[in-house]
């Protein structure tokens, strides 16, 4: 099964991050496999790091939404 991960950026990314690429079983078949981040104008760079840190993380398609 293919999932999305949807994200709003914010000062923190660590909350967004763990969830996305938590190692599951693979018999549950939630692995992310895309990622939307949701931001405002503030925190785009935020989004950005965020969206780096997924893909360098192995989550191959991340959009960012603002």
């Amino acid at each position: 099964m293919k999932t999305l991960h949807i994200m709003l950026a914010s000062g923190e990314n660590l909350p967004n991050l763990i969830p996305a690429i938590a190692p599951i079983p693979d018999d549950f078949g939630f692995k992310t496999n895309a990622a939307l981040i949701v931001t405002s104008a503030d925190m785009r760079t935020q989004a950005q790091k965020l969206k780096l840190a997924l893909e360098h993380s192995g989550v191959k398609s991340t959009r960012i939404f603002e």
